[in-house]
């Protein structure tokens, strides 16, 4: 059972989502894409905050949907992406082609840089704090595995945002890799260990980016509401 409810803005569609995304989907997410298309509403917002799995059908789906959308100048983008369907999108290679988002905010606040056709400035939209604070990170697995196969690799934040994090770290994983992430923040703060999925943008180049070498820029794709609160709270008692 999916149920599809629309929330229009202005020259922005909103598209929230609940239920298991399969092959019923494609009639509803076709008229979707007919009236975004015949409309000023181009830009797409997909909310899968109620979606709890979706099968190869319902991806096709949506990257179809996703492509005419693009074809017509629109923008698609994806939030509150939940770990199983991450999971899912890892597995049949579909991070590369989607641009996902842990909130709608963050969503309307890309799509706001995607107009402007500037990205420099998308982290200027999501104030960063210079920190240095343990961290630890894995490939991410929903399903679990022995822990001898996905042990954790020691890291340092030396930046974070709502929208991403900066680690330090020798560790090398390719762009797109789904990471398991966990820092500590200062003792001072009440239950200090935020944990996230993130996205891996890209690793340091060692003749480029010298000051920022070795280390992996990571993009927010999951934050959970308890998990963003800390977070929130912390960055405010900085002044961020």
């Amino acid at each position: 059972m999916l149920d599809i409810q629309l929330r229009k803005e202005e020259k922005l569609t909103l598209i929230d989502m609940a239920g298991v995304f399969g092959n019923e989907a494609h009639e509803p997410v076709e008229e979707i894409v007919k009236n975004a298309t015949a409309s000023e509403s181009v830009n797409l917002i997909w909310n899968f905050d109620g979606i709890s799995s979706i099968n190869s059908s319902g991806i096709a789906i949506l990257l179809n949907a996703c492509v005419e959308i693009s074809k017509h100048g629109g923008i698609n983008k994806l939030v509150n992406v939940s770990p199983a369907v991450l999971e899912v999108f890892e597995i049949h290679k579909v991070l590369p082609a989607v641009d996902i988002h842990a909130d709608i905010e963050a969503a309307r606040k890309k799509i706001t840089i995607d107009r402007a056709e500037n990205e420099e400035s998308y982290t200027r939209l999501f104030q960063r704090l210079d920190v240095t604070l343990d961290a630890r990170f894995r490939k991410f697995k929903k399903t679990k595995s022995l822990s001898f196969m996905n042990r954790f690799h020691n890291a340092k934040a030396k930046s974070i945002s709502l929208g991403g994090i900066y680690l330090q770290t020798s560790a090398t994983e390719a762009p797109n890799t789904l990471l398991e992430v966990k820092f500590l923040l200062p003792d001072d703060t009440p239950d200090s260990e935020v944990s996230c999925v993130c996205k891996v943008v890209w690793a340091a180049d060692k003749n480029k980016q010298k000051a920022l070498y070795p280390g992996l820029a990571l993009s927010t794709m999951h934050l959970d509401s308890r998990e963003r609160a800390k977070l929130e709270a912390f960055l405010k008692s900085r002044g961020v």
